[in-house]
């Protein structure tokens, strides 16, 4: 018969015996995790655009932006909002890869306040004519607006525009460079680029500028990309800050790298400047920019799978 002390240090042993176990498994488990983390930094990615002649692909956009402007003692509120249809055709690509295709605006919904002045707005699906603000967006929708020469890595070769060009959030079109070789998360690459500006005394000043892309992560086939613009040139003056503002860019972008297309790309805007115009000027400009990649596949498959129902009786008439 076993006696109660003997029986206590059998359970302790046992219980000891498991808290190993379960120490071993959790140390095994944060092994694995470690082992495979590692693994997927030293992955390396091609990131490339896919396109063949004949491809359409769309993107909803969304662009909002407001700006506050103080000075000699007056207030300026401006705010607006931008949504858009917007689509590639891809008509060539040549033995060498070079991607020609031509980019598409398919509609518009507008709305712009200045004050409180009546707001203006336009929607190309419902509105028969444009406010003379839009009336450049009017002859946009429907119409070759630029045609465009790319290489798989993103490089612009050539590019024409076909209307006056017109600013619908940042819908007017940007291409996304990617770096020469494969990569792994973490790998950085810069699009070196210059911004011009006047100071105080009215004196034109070039800026050296560049974007700043991070590859962060890969998930499920998406790269995620994030980017920031940083300006290289020494930025002290005041009023040529508050010129650039709309151009101090940071957000993601995510990449299908089997589709060889950006299907997500978020950008923000969270800019401030002080003593731009006098000691009590000040100016606030803050947007926000999105776009979602529009899967026509799975649009019709949705759509195709749609049962109308149908009334089992016939129609009811009235008496």
């Amino acid at each position: 018969m076993i006696k109660p002390i003997e029986l206590s240090l059998i359970v302790a042993a046992i219980l000891c015996t498991f808290s190993v176990s379960a120490h071993a498994q959790d140390d095994t488990d944060a092994a694995i995790k470690r082992a495979t983390a590692n693994m997927a930094r030293q992955q390396k990615y091609d990131l490339r655009y896919k396109l063949k002649v004949g491809d359409v692909h769309r993107w909803s956009t969304e662009h909002s932006e407001s700006s506050r402007t103080q000075m000699a003692g007056e207030t300026d509120e401006q705010s607006s909002r931008a949504l858009a249809k917007v689509g590639w055709e891809v008509t060539a690509v040549d033995s060498q890869n070079r991607i020609t295709f031509m980019f598409k605006i398919d509609s518009v919904d507008m709305w712009q306040q200045k004050n409180e002045e009546e707001p203006i707005s336009f929607n190309s699906e419902t509105d028969e004519s444009a406010p003379i603000d839009y009336d450049i967006f009017q002859q946009c929708v429907g119409t070759d607006v630029t045609k465009t020469v790319i290489t798989p890595k993103g490089h612009v070769l050539d590019r024409q525009d076909y209307v006056p060009q017109a600013k619908i959030g940042m819908s007017k079109m940007t291409i996304l460079p990617l770096p020469k070789n494969p990569v792994s998360i973490g790998h950085q690459w810069y699009m070196p680029g210059s911004l011009s500006a006047k100071d105080e005394d009215g004196v034109m000043k070039h800026l050296e500028t560049r974007v700043h892309y991070t590859l962060d992560k890969v998930v499920k086939g998406n790269a995620y990309i994030r980017f920031q613009t940083e300006v290289l040139t020494p930025l002290e003056s005041p009023r040529i800050r508050s010129q650039i503002l709309q151009n101090l860019a940071q957000g993601f972008a995510v990449f299908d790298i089997e589709r060889g297309l950006v299907v997500r790309r978020e950008v923000t805007w969270n800019e401030k400047v002080q003593g731009f115009q006098g000691a009590g000027s000040y100016l606030k400009y803050t947007a926000n920019f999105t776009e979602r990649f529009v899967d026509m596949e799975a649009e019709k498959a949705r759509l195709a799978k749609t049962k109308i129902k149908q009334l089992e009786d016939g129609p009811i008439l009235r008496r």
